[in-house]
């Protein structure tokens, strides 16, 4: 069951990527109906074995948004923005709702807002560079450090071999 909804999700990543490079409207439709259809079985799938998979479904909210639903988007977007201030300090998710509020403001043409959003995006990104940055100094002292005391107890070791091999 699990391996469907995998399935179920990278699909439908698909399908949002084609209804928006689709170069005609009955093209795009046609992406998002099957989107929609998805999106069905996804929620049903969720009823199933009883709570949220994701604490924000990203994949529906950008159907909104795409689909030109933009009450129901903004709506969606509101109760993510909710979940993720419940999750906690999550980049992952702060970044996701960042990037849907990014593609409803340029939908809606507010772009004062969009851009607003792609620079706390991108402040975001950058920020996580640099703990990551500060992650891997840190990792590559300890490694020195534990290669020191390393050498400092096999120095160790062999004292002690060479006064047991005298006694």
């Amino acid at each position: 069951r699990f391996r469907l909804y995998l399935q179920m999700k990278s699909r439908l990543g698909l399908l949002m990527m084609n209804a928006e490079e689709a170069e005609s409207g009955e093209e795009a439709q046609g992406y998002l109906d099957k989107c929609g259809q998805l999106l069905d079985m996804y929620a049903q799938y969720e009823s199933e074995i009883g709570y949220n998979i994701e604490p924000i479904n990203k994949h529906e909210i950008k159907y909104l948004i795409v689909s030109g639903q933009y009450d129901k988007a903004l709506e969606a977007l509101q109760q993510a923005r909710q979940d993720m201030e419940d999750v906690g300090d999550d980049n992952f998710l702060i970044s996701a709702v960042y990037g849907l509020y990014r593609q409803y403001y340029e939908r809606t043409g507010d772009f004062q807002k969009a851009l607003a959003y792609a620079d706390s995006l991108q402040s975001l990104e950058s920020a996580s560079e640099n703990i990551n940055l500060a992650v891997g100094d840190t990792q590559k002292d300890y490694e020195e450090q534990m290669a020191v005391q390393d050498a400092k107890h096999e120095a160790e070791l062999r004292r002690h071999w060479i006064i047991m091999w005298f006694i």
